[in-house]
């Protein structure tokens, strides 16, 4: 836990947890006393833990990068603190199915979507007035 050449200089951390028992120093005469942190932690000193996803456990839900700050950065079209959530007009578990009507106007604006990550991309057309079609692209004209 110490270095530089008289080994006095302590690493980051306390006695007990260097690098916060979540990195490690390079210590020793020749050491440096930086840390070289695990995956999901970050700062100098490894004390910063990326989110997790409670139900896969990987940092921002193995769908984005930890940054240096500890925030995730989404890839694709997942989005949320930790990128489990679908962007907006987003479906399927890999948030890669555009909901009918596309992305940016879901159900053509006359329905609501299946989307997110349970969803399928589907839409429900509102009833009043009636619309149909796959994107809800048609209104009925009939009386």
């Amino acid at each position: 836990g110490l270095y530089g050449p008289s080994c006095l200089l302590e690493c980051p951390g306390t006695v007990a947890a260097r690098c916060y028992n979540h990195g490690t120093c390079s210590d020793g005469p020749n050491g440096t006393g930086l840390c070289t942190c695990e995956a999901n932690y970050r700062l100098k000193d490894c004390s910063l833990e990326c989110p997790l996803s409670p139900t896969s456990g990987l940092a921002c839900g193995g769908h984005g990068t930890c940054t240096a700050a500890g925030l995730c950065e989404c890839s694709g079209q997942f989005t949320g603190r930790i990128c489990e959530d679908c962007e907006t007009g987003w479906a399927g578990p890999n948030c890669d199915r555009q909901c009918q009507g596309g992305a940016s106007n879901p159900c053509s604006g006359h329905g609501v979507c299946s989307a997110g990550t349970t969803g399928d991309g589907s839409c429900k057309c509102i009833a009043t007035p009636i619309y149909f079609g796959d994107s809800c692209e048609n209104l009925c004209t009939c009386s």
